[in-house]
């Protein structure tokens, strides 16, 4: 059964690790901050419910750490790898 092992949350939004290295996100969107295309059009109540980041590399990827600050968010997988999302005007 899947659990959730860890969560990070930014001003506005949040963020959840699955113990099988899933990551979901819901809340506000500024700045790309949810990791996942928000359509223009897409109502409030969607982007109150969790969703599943889909990451690059195809649907292999595992998430061991999930970190997130005031408008961006970052994972470290299983691999090593590091992806970050949101805004990135201080680098």
């Amino acid at each position: 059964k899947e659990t959730i092992d860890h969560v990070a949350v930014t001003h506005a939004s949040s963020f959840a690790l699955t113990s099988e290295g899933q990551v979901y996100s819901w809340g506000g969107s500024t700045f790309g901050v949810l990791g996942r295309r928000i359509e223009v059009n897409e109502d409030d109540e969607r982007k109150k419910c969790p969703q599943k980041i889909d990451f690059p590399f195809g649907g292999n990827t595992k998430v061991a750490h999930i970190s997130a600050g005031y408008h961006h968010c970052l994972a470290l997988t299983t691999e090593g790898n590091v992806f970050g999302w949101g805004n990135n005007e201080w680098g």
